[in-house]
């Protein structure tokens, strides 16, 4: 019996399903090159616009998270293998790193890299969007301060934090 993916629709001829496949990869090759034009907010979709990534930078630079099994024990419950996926996608993206943790040499840290910091305005417009538009809005108390008009003393205080702890890594 053969494999039903190998068998074309009579319609479709070998050279035509050829010539397909090859403008399929001519506009996926187009799409991804450094040079093509493209909208500043599908890229940043690109780089950390699903639920998961933004919920690991909200984990990271909002409420401090920093090892795995914070990640993995926080209220929205993300899978293993999800956890893993989209923390490799955020290195490669370069919105965190990987550090060794000094106290368990088994264990990492990740922390926002300044590309990452740079999300957090952004984070916490989102953050007053979605407070002002769910039902049900449950705001732990480390955000709080977005919401008594102290955001640019909040990020301050963030991003001292972070760089401090980039700094005690690194030594």
């Amino acid at each position: 019996m053969r494999n039903a993916s190998y068998i074309l629709p009579s319609h479709l001829h070998f050279a035509s399903f050829e010539r397909i496949i090859f403008f399929m990869k001519a506009a996926h090759t187009e799409n991804n090159s450094a040079e093509a034009p493209c909208c500043p907010i599908d890229f940043a979709l690109k780089l950390c616009g699903d639920r998961w990534s933004l919920l690991l930078l909200r984990n990271m630079l909002l409420l401090g998270m920093r090892r795995y099994n914070e990640f993995i024990n926080a209220p929205e419950g993300i899978s293993t293998n999800i956890l893993a996926s989209r923390l490799r996608a955020l290195q490669e993206a370069d919105l965190i790193s990987r550090h060794v943790d000094p106290t368990d040499r088994k264990s990492a840290i990740y922390l926002p890299t300044d590309r990452g910091l740079a999300l957090l305005p952004v984070l916490i417009e989102i953050l007053r969007w979605g407070h002002s538009q769910a039902n049900n809005p449950q705001i732990p108390e480390e955000m709080a301060g977005v919401f008594e008009g102290k955001t640019s003393s909040l990020i301050k205080r963030i991003e001292q934090r972070v760089r401090s702890e980039r700094a005690t890594l690194a030594a």
